[in-house]
């Protein structure tokens, strides 16, 4: 009988994907529990690092480390108060203790932070990190009514910030929502069988060509080059390491598990890419960001400085996109002529197309009645998935479920 204890793991999303994230923990072998803004399931130190390392969807990796019922300071040091913090914070170091206090008696957010932390630092060497600075640990505290819950944020740097994406175009995608596109999109085949819990997550080969009309500095063509070799977004880049995560700085942690960890996962990585993958944009800007995004992440894609009409496209092929709204473009009468012609081509060229939508009418815009997956936030503004041609879908899959 294995006797190591299990531990409360939530991973958090943008409000909107934790379908995604849900399906994808799934594809690594995990049952996880949806909530709102992320997904939550149980394992061992060896599953969170397989996590950390291996998911695409999510923004940050959090441990549950203690939960229960406050109504006022007193109640909460007695709670929190005698935490081992030194297993988190074992050196002199920089924390952050982030509270949010919804419905309840303690419902000064800062005043929460501020006594939390002096606890912190009593106990430990470390100290709050200043203002506008990173921290080396960061702690997340919630209060909803009158109960609390506290976490520890095992990713440290969001997981969303893979590493290679240092130039930008205008308005860049995060990686993550990126991923969660090509995911929606239906590109990424099923994973196969006899995969599961301990393993490697192995993709079946797509089978069909992606492009990106608008690419911009290359985020989606990038993640599904990641995708279709088997390259963990951990490691998306020229030498196949990892970059530090939080984690690796606890009193716990296994060094030797991580290590197993990552070398299955090195292992598992495609010489190439079994399917091309190209993307395209008029702005010669982008495409130079894109290629040297590209080479960062070790990743071969075909880049091409062209306007979407141009671009050749073969039925069947999927185009998976961003294409430009909101400060991206200057005139509603551009925007209105530019999806138009973006429907008229994808309808009459019979490709698969999935593409975020950040326009009041981008529905009727595009003028081939496209069918809404999602609905989520990109830099703040709402924006929905969309599909065409439509395909039915069952009541997982269906938007807002």
């Amino acid at each position: 009988m294995n006797s190591e204890p299990l531990h409360a793991f939530f991973a958090s999303t943008t409000p909107g994907l934790e379908i995604l994230l849900e399906q994808e923990l799934a594809t690594l072998g995990y049952k996880a529990r949806r909530e709102l803004g992320g997904a939550f399931w149980k394992g061992r130190w060896r599953d969170l690092y397989r996590v950390a390392l291996s998911l695409r969807t999510a923004s940050h990796l959090l441990v549950r480390i203690k939960g229960g019922k406050a109504t006022s300071f007193p109640e909460l040091e007695t709670l929190l108060g005698n935490l081992p913090w030194e297993l988190w914070l074992q050196r002199p170091s920089q924390f952050r203790v982030d509270a949010s206090c919804r419905s309840s008696a303690l419902y000064h957010e800062g005043a929460v932070e501020e006594r939390v932390s002096n606890w912190i630092t009593r106990r430990t060497q470390a100290e709050p990190a200043p203002w506008g600075t990173e921290p080396d640990q960061r702690f997340i505290l919630r209060i909803v009514h009158d109960t609390v819950e506290l976490s520890v944020d095992a990713s440290g740097t969001p997981l969303h910030r893979r590493g290679y994406r240092l130039a930008t175009a205008k308005a860049p995608l995060r990686e993550n929502l990126a991923a969660a596109l090509l995911y929606a999109s239906g590109w990424v085949p099923s994973v196969e069988e006899g995969v599961g819990r301990g393993a490697a997550v192995r993709y079946k080969a797509p089978k069909s060509p992606l492009v990106d009309p608008f690419c911009g500095s290359g985020t989606i063509p990038i993640e599904a080059a990641l995708l279709a070799r088997r390259i963990p977004p951990a490691l998306a880049t020229t030498d196949r390491q990892p970059r530090h995560f939080a984690c690796q700085d606890w009193q716990d942690f296994e060094a030797e598990a991580w290590n197993k960890t990552v070398a299955s996962l090195q292992a598992h990585i495609l010489p190439e890419s079994p399917i091309l993958i190209s993307g395209s944009d008029r702005d010669e800007g982008a495409i130079h960001a894109a290629k040297a995004n590209a080479l960062r992440a070790g990743v071969e894609v075909s880049w091409e400085q062209n306007a979407f009409s141009n671009v050749v496209w073969k039925p069947g092929d999927f185009v998976v996109t961003n294409p430009p709204y909101g400060h991206r473009i200057s005139e509603a009468s551009d925007l209105r002529n530019l999806f138009a012609a973006f429907g008229k081509k994808i309808s009459r060229d019979k490709v698969n197309a999935v593409w975020l939508d950040g326009t009041e009418h981008g529905e009727g815009l595009a003028g081939v009645h496209p069918q809404e997956l999602l609905k989520t936030k990109n830099g703040g503004l709402p924006i929905r998935f969309l599909k065409y041609p439509r395909t039915e879908m069952n009541s997982e899959t269906r938007a807002g479920t």
